[in-house]
């Protein structure tokens, strides 16, 4: 995803705040990259841990010059963000209006090169793992409370990816957290398909697939 929290790459190493009113949108400047969600994901043992590794050996690498180009890309970006100007293009129409955003960010990167380039991209990996957090997972614990154990059939382990089916009461649904009970899955599941599988010889139920959430094993009490 491309926002104006991807332009945290584009300010001395700071943490920044960035967004129009209204806006939850968070920056983060080279040096602070690692977060700890509230305990959602503890800190320097998740996915921003790659990102942000990589953000810090690109923020070493830059240049007095690097500086001075993201310094102007960051002043041309406030004024292309500028509420006055997105409500020029469309003031009522939320997703015209992020999609806006989303191209004047762009537009500001495609002009860069080398190392401030590849910082700005740096960071739209460590912007997606905010949202997944954020409105994926958080949202999720907000709504339905702590993850549910349940006991998986035919669990099967691809990576990060997990599929298993189950035949239980009080079935999740997409979008749902949950621990299965088995110790090859410490982490908890965040469930992202769903399938029926019913008149079936030796089954008769549901068929998950989910992810991994990294470094989840002590981040949530379960029921």
């Amino acid at each position: 995803m491309l926002s104006p929290r991807r332009i945290g790459a584009f300010t001395a190493p700071s943490p920044c705040a960035y967004g129009e009113a209204g806006s939850t949108a968070i920056g983060f400047g080279p040096a602070d990259v690692v977060v700890d969600f509230a305990g959602l994901m503890p800190a320097g043992r998740t996915g921003l841990t790659g990102a942000a590794d990589e953000a810090a050996v690109l923020t070493e690498a830059l240049t007095a010059a690097d500086l001075d180009v993201l310094s102007a890309a960051r002043k041309r970006v406030n004024v292309l963000l500028n509420p006055k100007r997105v409500d020029e293009y469309e003031d009522s129409r939320l997703e015209r209006r992020h999609m806006y955003r989303r191209e004047q960010v762009q537009s500001v990167v495609d002009e860069l090169e080398g190392t401030p380039r590849d910082l700005a991209n740096a960071f739209e990996a460590i912007d997606d793992l905010i949202d997944h957090a954020l409105v994926n997972v958080h949202g999720q614990l907000v709504v339905s409370g702590p993850p549910a154990a349940i006991d998986p059939e035919d669990l099967e382990i691809d990576g990060a990816e997990v599929s298993f089916r189950y035949s239980g009461d009080n079935a999740p649904g997409v979008g749902g957290i949950v621990r299965v009970a088995d110790p090859l899955v410490p982490e908890v599941v965040l469930l992202h398909s769903i399938g029926f599988q019913f008149g079936q010889p030796d089954f008769n139920g549901l068929k998950y697939g989910g992810q991994r959430l990294p470094a989840s094993q002590e981040a949530f009490v379960t029921n």
